[in-house]
């Protein structure tokens, strides 16, 4: 037995070395995976859970299926959002901003070195692609958020004032329309026939939706900016408060949230006496009246909360309207 061990030398583990190399990859594949987790956790609250609303509510996936489709629009909005978030946060700018801002994330606490963190949103990529194959849908909207991302990270549309916002609305378009399509799943890939297919209609009312979401999120979306002067101005972003002004720009916000709040129930079909039409003009009236009377870092973080959860109001008002969206 000794010489057979002698003979085959290194290709022989003992059992507590096949426990240590097992304890080895088990820390590093967990401490990847926590690292994943830190590059998009910030963003839970403003895209996957307001899209995993907005896409299995407009699609009304059917009873019996749908814990297992709200499970793969969770994973497809996943994937795709940690993909965004590394490509956002992997140039030398955005590292420098973290190390003041979030020097928790993994690039400036350097868990991972930004060619690493390149490799895993490769990776992450074409997970998406190839997971959106499988689920009969979200492909057109993957391809789209890479193109998007590309466009406001590597090509610096991020750093300008109308580019900054147009395509920040297209991000929200393409995960609003990619959640919808995974919830509907083959309808979703059968429903681009002719209008007067009836799987046609499981679709654009979905479609249309996101789109007036998408203005309203075009029109509203420097709120984020409101916060972050400091950190944009570092990174020499031309934001709305930083060339209009900070004042400007929140009269801007107070402007469009009164007309967002009733105009996007009247689209929605939504009558002046239901409660979710009080709810809407309520949370845009609080939005506007706390953008000036509470005016530092923290508080504007807080209102650009308060603007989260309208907008997941937003989401979900075709349901309470005459919009009615199909039941497919």
């Amino acid at each position: 037995m000794a010489e057979q061990r002698a003979e085959l030398g290194d290709t022989i583990l003992l059992p507590n070395q096949t426990i240590a190399v097992g304890g080895q990859l088990t820390t590093s594949l967990a401490k990847y995976a926590y690292s994943i987790w830190l590059f998009a956790v910030n963003d839970l609250q403003t895209i996957v859970i307001p899209s995993l609303i907005f896409g299995v509510t407009n699609a009304s996936a059917e009873k019996d299926l749908f814990l297992w489709r709200s499970s793969l629009v969770l994973a497809w909005l996943w994937l795709n959002l940690v993909c965004i978030c590394i490509d956002n946060q992997r140039n030398d700018a955005a590292i420098a901003e973290d190390i003041v801002d979030k020097p928790w994330r993994p690039l400036p606490a350097r868990r991972l070195s930004p060619d690493q963190a390149k490799t895993i949103m490769i990776f992450c990529w074409a997970g998406a692609l190839l997971f959106s194959g499988c689920c009969s849908g979200g492909t057109g909207p993957a391809i789209a958020l890479v193109a998007a991302s590309y466009a406001y990270n590597q090509l610096g549309g991020g750093d300008f004032l109308l580019s900054r916002n147009v395509l920040n609305a297209c991000g929200y378009f393409c995960f609003n329309l990619g959640a919808t399509e995974i919830a509907l799943g083959e309808r979703a890939s059968t429903s681009m026939g002719t209008s007067s297919d009836p799987l046609h209609q499981s679709l654009l009312p979905g479609v249309r939706w996101a789109l007036i979401v998408s203005a309203v999120i075009m029109s509203t979306m420097h709120i984020q900016d409101m916060y972050d002067q400091e950190g944009d101005a570092m990174r020499g972003r031309r934001t709305v408060p930083l060339v209009i002004g900070d004042l400007r720009a929140r009269w801007t916000l107070v402007i469009s949230m009164n007309i967002w709040g009733p105009l996007s129930c009247y689209l929605a079909g939504i009558n002046i006496t239901a409660p979710i039409f009080a709810l809407s003009c309520v949370l845009a009236l609080t939005v506007a009246m706390r953008l000036f009377a509470f005016r530092d870092q923290s508080q504007d973080q807080r209102t650009f909360r308060v603007w989260n959860v309208w907008i997941a109001v937003i989401y979900i008002m075709p349901l309470f309207g005459t919009c009615q969206l199909s039941r497919g």
